[in-house]
């Protein structure tokens, strides 16, 4: 006959793999044959609290404490059965764990996350670090360290974080999609394309806002027959996601299918009007159409739109688009920098180069590169600018590309 150890280890190997049916019957087992068992309940407890019963779990929690009020695991089991809809008594739950065993680590991983939500970074922080001291390298603690950090603006000690995790665990899922979109939002497209590719790799069922993230840093990498199959992998996962067709629609455009651009802009257009890009290009595309409808119309309304662009808003027009219906400097030049945001952060070098001739501090070296440096309005047009650069400021270098120069 088994007993009751025997039926607590079956139990929670049940339990580990998600069987929750076969471990609470286990464990009833158990509790029929010693119901005096306190490492029985507290058992009992963590299989309610993996079924969704809470309420069952804390009260299952009490009664062990009732019985062994020092019983530092079942005030953390308590803690996770009150999170959520008693978060007040969840944390004083963890807080008297931790007086009874300071060292408990996954006590202070659930102390830090309950932290981290009430947007207490400082003492989120301190509780995993203090976690990881005990338990190091642990994945779940560097994984939430990294999101804390990144949220406390905090971007390179978080990227640490997830690299410590693929170090060791070069599959591990969250890590890669956070190490991903922690690159991408940092525009370093190349290394977050490295891996995004690891994470579809591996998960081919992942959410279109990946596939579409992916599909953004291969077009910043110059391949756009590539961001093409991932927007419409996106596509297929989430058919009236606008950013997702609006992605696609450009990437057509680039390589000339004008009537594909054009559906799938529409498409987004009617998904989020407010979207200035969206109309400037549709715009562009029924020029080429020799589509005159309603032309004034959309063009007065579209360069009121980037007249009143300001600083604050993540709007943009695409600058050459935008030359084909207006050619008034200023809003050329509005354009324009709609389109070169967000301004990439300046460190303490680049602003000594632009305050005049500084000891010790070398000119910034610009190039610029282009395949026209010949006979054509490109260079005509750049001349000015060349002209009024401050050589003391700046080294200035052209790379000219391609034949016929």
């Amino acid at each position: 006959m088994a007993t009751p150890d025997t039926l607590l280890a079956e139990a929670r190997l049940a339990l580990s793999h998600n069987r929750i049916a076969d471990a609470k019957a286990l464990i009833k087992r158990a509790l029929g044959r010693a119901p005096q068992r306190i490492d029985l309940l507290l058992a009992r407890a963590h299989v309610e609290h993996a079924s969704g019963d809470n309420v069952r779990a804390a009260e299952t929690c009490r009664v062990v404490l009732t019985r062994d009020p020092r019983n530092a695991p079942a005030l953390n089991a308590l803690g996770e059965a009150l999170r959520g809809h008693d978060n007040e008594g969840a944390e004083a739950a963890w807080r008297r764990a931790l007086e009874l065993d300071p060292r408990n680590a996954e006590t202070l991983f659930h102390l830090g996350n309950l932290l981290r939500e009430r947007n207490e970074a400082d003492a989120a922080v301190a509780a995993y670090e203090k976690a990881l001291q005990i338990a190091p390298g642990t994945p779940s603690l560097l994984i939430n360290l990294g999101l804390q950090l990144e949220r406390s603006g905090k971007s390179n000690e978080a990227e640490r974080c997830y690299r410590d995790v693929l170090v060791h665990r070069p599959t591990q899922i969250e890590a890669l999609a956070n190490l991903a979109d922690l690159l991408f939002r940092q525009r370093r497209f190349v290394e977050a394309l490295e891996q995004y590719d690891r994470l579809v790799e591996r998960v081919p069922g992942v959410p279109a806002e990946i596939w579409n993230n992916r599909g953004v840093c291969q077009k910043y990498t110059w391949n756009n027959s590539g961001a093409i199959q991932s927007f419409q992998r996106a596509l297929e996962l989430e058919p009236d996601a606008s950013q997702v067709l609006a992605n696609l629609g450009f990437a057509e455009y680039e390589r000339g299918r004008y009537e594909v651009s054009r559906l799938l802009l529409e498409k987004a257009h009617k998904l989020d009007p407010t979207r200035l890009q969206i109309r400037a290009h549709l715009l562009d595309l029924n020029l080429q159409f020799a589509d005159w409808t309603d032309f004034d119309r959309q063009r007065d309304e579209l360069t009121d739109a980037v007249a009143a662009i300001s600083d604050g808003q993540r709007q943009t027009v695409a600058p050459f688009a935008f030359m084909s219906i207006c050619d008034l400097p200023d809003l050329q030049l509005a354009a324009a920098k709609s389109f070169a945001w967000p301004e990439e952060p300046r460190d303490s070098a680049y602003e000594q180069c632009l305050t005049g001739d500084t000891p010790g501090v070398p000119r910034l070296r610009l190039g610029f590169v282009s395949t026209v440096f010949h006979e054509h309005p490109v260079p005509r047009l750049i001349i000015d600018l060349l002209g009024r650069l401050d050589r003391r400021k700046f080294e200035i270098y052209a790379y000219a590309l391609g034949a016929g120069i």
